[in-house]
């Protein structure tokens, strides 16, 4: 018997149910962006004093709707922060964590995969990392 992953009960999300028959997007009063709690410490700030959160919500706001996973074209009703996917990792690249191109809208799953390496799931976000790395290396 094989374990089936559950969907979102949301006409044309595909999105893992996180509560109530729901994703994070539809089980949510609000459908803004997400901000997390104080207590997981600051927000990052940019040089410009603007707050990750904010630089999220103008990348989503500046996408044409609907919008859509860059690695497996799903539309993503509904922003969160782990719709957001630093190409070039925020630890090791700190100076491109505000860099519009560094950052690619993409499901929770692809995120996970892309963050734990699974290149191999993501085979568009990975060579857009490969380009980006070249173009990095060469200036």
């Amino acid at each position: 018997m094989a374990f089936q992953k559950k969907i979102c009960q949301e006409q044309g999300c595909n999105s893992p149910v996180w509560s109530k028959g729901k994703c994070k997007y539809h089980g949510s009063v609000n459908k803004g962006l997400k901000r997390k709690s104080s207590s997981f410490g600051k927000q990052k700030i940019s040089k410009n004093g603007i707050k990750m959160h904010d630089f999220f919500q103008q990348i989503w706001d500046n996408t044409p709707k609907p919008v859509r996973c860059f690695e497996t074209n799903e539309i993503i009703p509904y922003p969160s922060t782990y719709n957001f996917a630093h190409i070039l990792p925020k630890s090791s690249f700190e100076e491109y964590a505000f860099e519009e191109w560094n950052i690619k809208i993409v499901t929770y799953e692809v995120h996970t995969n892309y963050d734990q390496k699974n290149y191999e799931k993501t085979p568009k976000l990975s060579a857009y990392a490969q380009e980006i790395r070249h173009k990095i290396l060469i200036n």
